[in-house]
């Protein structure tokens, strides 16, 4: 486990970074329903995301915010691992801790792990729509190596663009 902090205003939060376990599934669930609303385009049903979860190929991080009085979980990370590469698959932060540098760190954290890990490269698919993923993940040091026209489909039926990234970890 990893312990972050992170200096927000004048106080100091304290998170605990570590990789998720079987117990920890629905508190990822809920994290996931609460930062991806049903209408969001490539949302997973339930039933995909434990499929995914229980697959020995998956790598799942649970970010927690930690207080006094309670560990509260705040933002997950689900990716899949395939020989010394690694696919982002799905990452959130709740909406009530999004835009405080929280999830910039959370990724930060994750990077430094997989590095340790002897992982070299991450890949990700981003919604071209998504501005605010988008500058996460261009600050963290993704390239984007292609575009994928009309890849996704919203729920009223309009196509949306997917941009392919990838971060080097050597």
């Amino acid at each position: 486990m990893t312990q972050i902090f992170f200096k927000h205003g004048i106080e100091q939060e304290s998170f605990l970074l570590h990789q998720a376990s079987e117990k920890d599934f629905n508190d990822i669930i809920r994290l996931y329903q609460l930062c991806f609303s049903l209408s969001s385009i490539g949302v997973w049903s339930e039933e995909s995301l434990l499929t995914t979860l229980n697959l020995t190929t998956t790598k799942v991080f649970l970010l927690t915010l930690n207080s006094d009085i309670v560990a509260q979980p705040i933002g997950f990370a689900v990716l899949q691992v395939v020989d010394e590469e690694v696919e982002l698959l799905s990452i959130g932060i709740i909406p009530e801790k999004q835009n405080k540098g929280i999830g910039k760190l959370f990724l930060s954290r994750i990077k430094t792990q997989l590095q340790n890990l002897k992982y070299q490269k991450i890949f990700l698919e981003v919604n071209a729509e998504n501005k605010t993923a988008i500058f996460v993940y261009k600050y963290s040091g993704f390239q984007i190596l292609t575009k994928r026209i009309g890849y996704y489909r919203g729920e009223n039926g309009a196509l949306y663009d997917c941009l392919v990234m990838a971060l080097n970890l050597k």
